[in-house]
């Protein structure tokens, strides 16, 4: 059922259960080939949308605790998220975000290969678009191992 009022996290595991279902349907035949790209957007979209739900909790969080920051407002905060030319799609600028505010928080870090994993997703696709679009991805072919 679509409800309009689904919050970002809703969504993030809405994207995350279609990438977990198709990777589900994998057989190792050639013709899997084909849902790579469908299967890696969802996953990235899954991944960016939880980033920016954390991000923008990690911002309340901060608020709560009594900082005032401009930067912190939730208009602001969201204006940031959305802008392309400030933070978008852009996972690497999403990482950074994420990893500034939880030092700010004095929380713990994000795990060395969860930052790797990022990084690797960053690099191959950092608009938002390589997974979408063909000819987009800034990468070469690669080998995936979906078992």
């Amino acid at each position: 059922v679509f409800d309009p009022d689904m919050d970002e996290r809703a969504v993030a595991a809405s994207y995350e259960e279609a990438a977990t279902r198709l990777a589900d349907s994998f057989t190792g035949r050639p013709v899997d080939d084909l849902i790579l790209m469908p299967l890696l957007f969802l996953w990235r979209q899954s991944i960016e949308l939880t980033l920016k739900a954390t991000i923008r909790d990690l911002s309340s969080l901060r608020r709560g605790q009594g900082e005032n920051a401009d930067e912190l407002q939730p208009h602001k905060v969201d204006a940031r998220l959305r802008n392309p030319k400030k933070v978008g799609h852009n996972l690497t600028k999403l990482t950074e975000e994420l990893v500034t505010h939880l030092e700010a928080l004095d929380a713990e870090v994000v795990p060395v290969d969860v930052l790797e994993t990022l990084n690797f997703l960053a690099e191959g696709d950092e608009r938002g678009t390589g997974f979408r679009y063909a000819g987009e991805l800034a990468s070469g072919p690669a080998n995936v191992d979906l078992r």
